[in-house]
């Protein structure tokens, strides 16, 4: 298969088609829980160097002001650190917008923020966008070494984002996916 037909046979998502990804998501969702398995058999380095430079190119073709699902649907995790700067950027002092906006959850004491969509959100645009927290700057956590030990949060994430949607698709013949199942049908 050439470079050609692997590219025409992915499946992509435009950022402004963000809506179609629950029902795509749905429809493949067998086949992403074989993907999920075949994945676990290949070493974290060697998926890591397949998945970056896809992850990569899929981070560049895809404009998030046009999408903004993660804002729109999304909790972001916070370090006490970061209250701070959102309060002062919202204009309250910490503890008015902690008590408006935060909410810690009793079990892992992880602070999220809590408004959905997000309240720094305005026209698909992130308003703080220079100290947006780094759970915000790192999405969709895919440049990140150990891709392999994120699989889970990266699998339901593809629902969410139009990137983590179209590397996954691309990975799936990059990694020869589906060539392997073609082989075990034959």
């Amino acid at each position: 298969m050439s470079a050609f037909e692997v590219k025409t046979q992915v499946r992509r998502i435009a950022a402004a088609e963000y809506n179609l990804l629950p029902l795509l998501a749905k429809k493949r969702t067998e086949e992403n829980l074989q993907f999920f398995r075949y994945l676990q058999r290949i070493p974290a380095t060697k998926l890591d160097e397949l998945a970056m430079p896809v992850a990569s190119r899929n981070i560049e073709a895809i404009d998030c002001t046009q999408c903004a699902n993660c804002c729109k649907t999304l909790e972001p995790g916070l370090h006490e650190h970061e209250i701070a700067v959102l309060a002062k950027h919202s204009g309250m002092d910490s503890q008015t917008f902690q008590a408006q906006h935060i909410h810690r959850e009793a079990d892992t004491g992880i602070w999220f923020l809590r408004p959905m969509p997000c309240l720094f959100l305005r026209q698909n645009r992130c308003t703080i966008y220079e100290v947006r927290p780094e759970c915000c700057r790192d999405y969709p956590h895919l440049l990140r070494q150990g891709l392999k030990f994120r699989l889970r949060s990266v699998l339901r994430n593809y629902t969410i984002c139009p990137i983590v949607f179209n590397t996954l698709e691309e990975l799936k013949m990059v990694t020869g996916f589906f060539q392997q199942s073609e082989d075990q049908k034959g």
